[in-house]
């Protein structure tokens, strides 16, 4: 599959659509979460294209469908079995962050030899973006163009005298591919958010594994499913950078105690941060710092190894540290240089978490009688551990060993021993943090009545 020549335009339209409706409510610095994508095909040209069919399902997470032609006579309803056609199918759930690559679903060309007397040119395809908290969903439209060859071509051999005609596009495979491109190539339409204004610039297609090979439209071979996923960027028009700081793989948006990440003291901190390129040139000197003695190191990211952050690369790095008791703020800070005005950039992102140190506490020693049948036992835990489990000397069963407050049912085994011994512990947020206390059962037998007999003199 060749990929070349692909606009822009659709897709600031896209950009301009949804970020302006989450300006107001984006807390600075925080990721905006897609949820699905999900696109309906209309308006083909020429709209009496021959056995033209549409699947357009209520389903927002599937794939929808046109299709055109036919290898036999048109049937009632849409099928790839014997015609030629497109299909689309949404991403789900990403992170969007200013510079970096967006998924914005899968395309499909299933490319048929068919018979027809009026071919499909283009056909529009509207996409609906499903993000969490954001009403009414924002819509967009683009057009696809196809040209449809014919088949009566040869990839080799051709061109000569008594030889067939040479096929237009390459890579081929006899009989001659098909080639589809995107009819929008630009846009005027800008949208503000953190008070920067941006557009969407369109990467291209290409695998869907590797968003970095994206190059513009795509050869389709004949008889043959091609897929390819289409990818854009947020961009600006002036150079600028960003970055997004996660705590443990948790983007914590405030001080807020809602969202500020729980860590037990001693357990690893990470702290991963993206640095992206959401301007309009290449930035030069990159250097990330973050307080409080945290030294950021990059993992990579530098597709070229440059050190230059082309527009579209997103550089990861990342620093270690153990958690402290109680409140702990850092901020990052990265900055670069342009080459051009302004002579550099910068842009921060502050993190939060809670140091809490664990605790457990088993209860009192207890004295029950054999008979009892359940024993209750009441735990309690500080520093919010992440787990909570109750283990036994004996062989007895708990009603629930993972809460605090559960019951135990002694076995014949315990009560024959006269005692058992129930451990609590409680894990923090690394699993080799943890805490104990232990709680002794004591088991007394049933009294047995003293029949004295006495016996007349």
């Amino acid at each position: 599959m060749r990929q070349r020549d692909f606009g822009y335009q659709w897709s600031c339209l896209l950009a301009a659509i949804m970020l302006m409706s989450l300006l107001a409510s984006i807390h600075p610095c925080q990721a905006v979460t897609l949820s699905n994508v999900d696109g309906i095909w209309s308006s083909a040209s020429p709209s009496y294209a021959s056995c033209l069919r549409y699947s357009n399902t209520a389903d927002t997470t599937d794939e929808n469908k046109v299709a055109y032609g036919s290898s036999g006579s048109c049937p009632n309803s849409l099928s790839f079995n014997v015609q030629s056609g497109f299909g689309f199918d949404g991403s789900g759930s990403q992170e969007i962050l200013p510079g970096s690559i967006i998924n914005l679903g899968r395309f499909r060309h299933h490319n048929q030899p068919i018979s027809a007397t009026y071919i499909l040119t283009s056909v529009k395809l509207s996409i609906t973006l499903y993000i969490s908290g954001v009403s009414p969903n924002p819509t967009f439209s683009y057009t696809m163009n196809l040209d449809e060859t014919s088949n009566s071509g040869s990839c080799t051999k051709c061109g000569g005298f008594w030889q067939p005609s040479c096929c237009e596009y390459s890579p081929c495979v006899s009989p001659c591919p098909d080639r589809v491109w995107w009819a929008n190539t630009g846009s005027t339409t800008t949208f503000t958010l953190d008070g920067k204004t941006y557009t969407l610039e369109i990467i291209g297609f290409a695998d869907c594994s590797n968003p970095s090979s994206a190059i513009n439209s795509f050869v389709t071979q004949e008889d043959a499913d091609s897929y390819a996923c289409l990818y854009g960027r947020i961009t600006g028009f002036t150079p600028s950078i960003h970055i997004e700081k996660y705590t443990n793989d948790i983007d914590v948006v405030s001080a807020d105690p809602s969202n500020v990440p729980i860590i037990s003291k001693t357990c690893p901190v990470t702290w991963t941060y993206k640095v992206t390129n959401d301007g309009n040139l290449p930035l030069s000197n990159l250097v990330l710092t973050d307080n409080m003695g945290v030294i950021p190191l990059r993992l990579s990211g530098d597709l070229d190894n440059d050190n230059i952050l082309d527009l579209t690369e997103t550089w990861i790095y990342s620093a270690t540290g153990s958690a402290i008791e109680g409140d702990y703020t850092n901020t990052a800070t990265v900055t670069a240089n342009t080459g051009s005005t302004p002579s550099t950039v910068t842009d921060s992102d502050t993190s939060w978490y809670r140091g809490l140190k664990i605790g457990a506490d088993a209860g009192p020693d207890q004295t029950v009688c054999e008979d009892q049948g359940t024993i209750s036992l009441i735990g309690v835990s500080t520093g919010s551990p992440a787990s909570i489990l109750w283990t036994t000397s004996g062989t007895g069963l708990f009603t629930d060993e993972t809460s605090l407050n559960t019951e135990y049912i002694p076995s014949a085994s315990d009560i024959a021993a006269g005692h058992v011994t129930m451990t609590l512990k409680a894990t923090g947020t690394c699993s080799d943090l943890s805490v104990s206390d232990t709680v002794t059962i004591t088991i007394n037998p049933i009294p047995q009545p003293i029949i004295n007999v006495i016996f007349p003199p």
